[in-house]
């Protein structure tokens, strides 16, 4: 039985997003580790002039050009590096490598959250919860950028946890269906493009990790279960 969420229609289709189909063989799992090493690094790499970046135009600020300071111009080059920083951050958990041995606490990701929604037309919600284990994190980051695709006039994702099990969920005045994309969980990866890879990548790595996932599509609200014990 699917969780069930409050401001959901009455009308409700759940897909169990399954079988999935796993990556087979020993060179899959090299290119999928060395995948996750790539974008770790190139997140990395980027992150470090970017911040620098931030930190001249902190020191801008405080020599004391007031009028340069408040300009619109200063404004929407902060507001744009602090958005470009905390997509990086937030890349790095959904496609860097992750270790099962780290943990990632809830005020961490609720603040990468935050900043991510900052300006944007989508905003995020974090439920309270005990400390997430880094490989969990990557799933709900995955499923968190599958789902932004169906606010397309933006709303709100939201994360939320009972035991084991994870929900995430989109809510907007406009839910795009996009079936052809959510196929993409149950595979194969036929005219996979850039922008739909991260379906690709939740699906084998839930497989990999024995996470069932659920979809639960409405008119007003998706969300995506994610179960162990697959």
């Amino acid at each position: 039985m699917a969780h069930q969420h409050s401001g959901f229609q009455k009308s409700v289709q759940i897909i169990h997003l399954g079988p999935i189909l796993p990556i087979r063989g020993r060179h899959a799992q090299r290119h999928s580790g060395s995948a996750g090493l790539v974008s770790a690094r190139i997140c990395h790499d980027l992150i470090s002039p970017i911040g620098a970046a931030g930190n001249g135009l902190e020191l801008l600020s405080l020599a004391g050009q007031t009028a340069a300071q408040n300009s619109p111009e200063m404004a929407l080059i902060t507001a744009s590096l602090a958005q470009a920083q905390a997509r990086l951050q937030f890349f790095r958990l959904a496609f860097g490598a992750a270790d099962a041995g780290a943990d990632f606490a809830h005020k961490e990701l609720s603040t990468l959250l935050h900043a991510l929604g900052r300006d944007s037309r989508v905003h995020y919600h974090c439920q309270p919860c005990a400390p997430v284990s880094r490989p969990m994190v990557q799933l709900i980051c995955l499923s968190l950028l599958c789902l932004e695709g169906a606010l397309p006039t933006g709303g709100t994702l939201s994360i939320a946890s009972d035991g084991p099990n994870w929900h995430i969920t989109a809510q907007g005045e406009k839910i795009q269906p996009m079936p052809e994309r959510w196929a993409l969980l149950t595979g194969p990866d036929t005219a996979l493009s850039p922008r739909d890879v991260q379906f690709s990548l939740l699906r084998r790595l839930a497989e990999t990790r024995k996470i069932a996932l659920v979809l639960e599509n409405q008119t007003q609200a998706a969300c995506l279960h994610l179960r162990p014990g697959l």
